[in-house]
């Protein structure tokens, strides 16, 4: 196989972001305050702790959090990654990159165990978002004890946070496969230079029936240790292989769950390394931005932290409602 199918242009299937934020307004209001105060200040957009600290920053986090939701460190870190994330794929320069991996594509990716031929670690885009087979790829949001939810997609962004090249330009070299992602918009340039680390998003429980879903922000990782996550196993041993579902019955529809943070690293890799070094693979667009109207009573439902570790480590969101 080389390559998945594209999805028909036009896909009415919602993103996290377009659900998860007030309005087109608000977007459009608050990035541009974010922005301006981070410019005058002198802070780097992609240090997520440096952006956190921004004090527009904290006033948009007041109007994302829950009016009767508890309020913690780890809440503040959980819808602070989310915004983080959102402010790049909205409102970054280029636009973040939404890529739609088809299932085909994606059993391919976990079964064939493939390594991208002369992928360089190059990045289709800074900042994206990977959408995933609906109802395909589980996991726990809240633990073992919790129950299974289908996970969205996995949104990622260039961190410079701790970085000794943080001064360093992307700018849009060749990519690896000498081709840009196929269907991306022309604003997109072909590669953006990795820098020193990776910010990643899981989303889960994105559902029609209810409100919200859930954030699950996974420790930064350097880009140097990409070829490690490709191959790594991810699993205790004894826990079954990496991607092996865990759900009742889940075997006779062939499903799959991601149960440690190095399932996620592995899955991240060789989705961006596949997107990057077979043309077409993928459909490209750019992240759409939230409607004025209908989505102000959606955000995410409960978050928190995952454990810290890259391998055989639990993914796991403490849930506040």
């Amino acid at each position: 196989m080389t390559g998945g199918a594209k999805k028909k242009a036009g896909s009415t299937r919602p993103t996290p972001f377009s659900l998860g934020l007030p309005g087109r307004e608000w977007v459009d209001e608050r990035f541009a305050a974010i922005e301006a105060e981070a410019r005058s200040r002198g802070t780097d957009l992609l240090d997520l702790p440096a952006f956190l600290l921004l004090a527009q920053v904290g006033a948009s986090l007041q109007d994302l959090r829950p009016e009767d939701g508890e309020s913690s460190p780890e809440l503040f870190h959980t819808f602070g990654s989310f915004l983080f994330h959102a402010f790049h794929l909205l409102h970054g320069d280029p636009p973040g990159l939404l890529l739609d991996l088809e299932p085909g594509a994606a059993r391919y990716l976990v079964e064939a165990h493939p390594t991208p031929e002369g992928w360089d670690t190059s990045l289709p885009a800074r900042a994206g978002y990977l959408r995933l087979p609906v109802h395909l790829f589980w996991t726990r949001p809240a633990g073992e004890s919790g129950p299974a939810e289908a996970i969205d997609g996995i949104s990622w962004c260039m961190s410079t946070h701790g970085s000794s090249h943080a001064s360093e330009a992307a700018g849009p070299p060749e990519s690896a496969a000498g081709k840009a992602v196929e269907g991306a918009p022309p604003s997109h340039p072909e590669r953006t230079a990795p820098k020193s680390g990776l910010s990643l998003l899981v989303i889960t429980g994105v559902r029609a029936d209810r409100p919200g879903f859930s954030v699950l922000p996974l420790p930064e990782v350097p880009m140097a240790d990409v070829e490690a996550w490709l191959e790594r196993r991810a699993r205790p041993e004894g826990a079954g292989e990496d991607f092996q579902t865990t759900l009742p019955g889940g075997e006779l529809g062939n499903l799959y769950s991601v149960e440690t943070t190095g399932e996620t690293l592995k899955l991240v890799a060789r989705a961006l390394g596949y997107a990057m070094t077979v043309p077409g693979a993928m459909s490209a667009a750019t992240v759409p931005a939230p409607a004025d109207a209908g989505a102000a009573d959606a955000g995410p439902a409960h978050g928190g932290p995952a454990d810290e570790g890259l391998t055989a480590a639990t993914l796991r969101l403490v849930g506040t409602g």
